[in-house]
């Protein structure tokens, strides 16, 4: 058996990662330049938020504005809380304090949803937040960014509740 030189060694590494690169190149290359590229905000939309809090007939809500600028569908989870006041993902409920939301959005999709809110009789603030979580389903290298505000205060005016702060 013959002992190879430090040169030899080298070249056998070097080899080595230069097919490592070829084979992460031909495969994930493209996996990357697909993924999906998912943005959600309150206010992705120019006319977002409103300043007064919207009402459907039963419940208080707003909307939650989602993009997907990449190319393929993508699979987002949403953490919504509220402070002083009780979230539904859907006017029916259930209601709670802190709701979890998972939509998958199609490419080049932009949409609204709404998230209800029901503020607590005794006050005269509430605030309602959301951050983006990791799926385990979501598609690998799939970004998922929240655009600001992420962040609403509302405060009770006579027959109603209007918006104070975004962050």
């Amino acid at each position: 058996m013959t002992r190879r030189t430090g040169k030899e060694k080298a070249a056998w590494i070097a080899a080595g990662a230069a097919i490592s690169v070829a084979i992460i190149y031909v495969i994930i290359g493209p996996m990357y330049e697909e993924r999906p590229l998912i943005e959600v905000s309150f206010a992705l939309e120019k006319d977002f938020p409103k300043n007064r809090l919207q009402q459907d007939g039963s419940n208080y809500y707003v909307d939650l504005n989602w993009v997907n600028t990449g190319k393929s569908k993508g699979i987002a989870s949403v953490l919504f809380t509220g402070e002083n006041a009780k979230i539904a993902i859907h006017e029916n409920g259930p209601w709670d304090y802190q709701q979890l939301d998972r939509l998958r959005i199609n490419p080049n999709d932009k949409m609204t949803s709404q998230v209800y809110v029901t503020p607590d009789e005794n006050s005269n603030q509430f605030v309602i937040s959301f951050q983006t979580q990791i799926d385990p389903e979501q598609p690998l290298f799939q970004s998922l960014l929240p655009i600001r505000p992420t962040i609403l205060t509302y405060e009770k005016t006579g027959n109603g509740f209007n918006l104070i702060d975004k962050r």
